[in-house]
């Protein structure tokens, strides 16, 4: 496992098996469902009292630290930043954030973009964290993929700032990571199915001399 995250790589050879098997509307509802808690579970960590984290921004810009943060906890080294970029035009708000390496597609070749789980994990983080302040709604897609020719996998989480929500503004935020305390928590995603379906399919693939 590579420091702090899962072993994507199980996970990509999951997925790869998935995309092979199912209609592409089911794969795409169950890849964004696996993501979604996936972030829940990863949220509710940074927002225990043994994960805290220290840095100045506007309520919106620390969104693009909690998507660095969230994804590192979760998929560790294996899947690595282009860009995350905030930014707001009048009243709608956006995250643009760029993947130049995505374990999660490197065993799929593609028509379209595959790379749902990411999605939901992205979307669901933005939403569980700006819910803390007022009912939101969240609008993410996946623009290129990896998967299909790009060079990257590009998403956009987009949401309109609440009517009655204070304007952005300055905040001092700490996170300090908890060794002890993260553990415990990706103990409890490998307890999850998914990983497990991941982790028996994996060493199928290992025993059969696939990749």
């Amino acid at each position: 496992m590579p420091k702090y995250g899962m072993d994507s790589r199980l996970m990509g050879l999951l997925i790869s098996s998935d995309y092979s098997t199912l209609p592409s509307n089911e794969f795409a509802v169950t890849q964004t469902s696996m993501g979604k808690r996936a972030a829940e579970i990863i949220y509710k960590a940074l927002s225990e009292e043994s994960f805290k984290v220290n840095f100045n921004a506007t309520v919106y810009e620390i969104t693009n630290e909690l998507i660095r943060i969230a994804a590192h906890l979760m998929f560790g080294s294996e899947l690595q930043f282009l860009h995350v970029k905030y930014a707001v035009e009048g009243d709608l708000c956006s995250l643009d954030i760029g993947i130049k390496k995505c374990p999660l597609c490197e065993y799929v070749k593609s028509d379209y973009s595959v790379c749902n789980l990411l999605l939901g994990f992205f979307g669901r983080l933005v939403e569980l964290f700006l819910s803390r302040f007022a009912e939101i709604k969240i609008d993410s897609k996946e623009e290129s993929c990896i998967a299909s020719g790009s060079d990257q996998c590009n998403f956009v989480v987009k949401w309109r700032t609440p009517i009655g929500l204070p304007p952005p503004r300055q905040h001092e935020i700490e996170i300090r990571i908890d060794d002890e305390a993260l553990e415990k928590k990706l103990r409890e995603i490998e307890n999850l199915d998914i990983y497990k379906k991941a982790v028996a399919y994996a060493r199928q693939r290992r025993s059969s001399g696939g990749p």
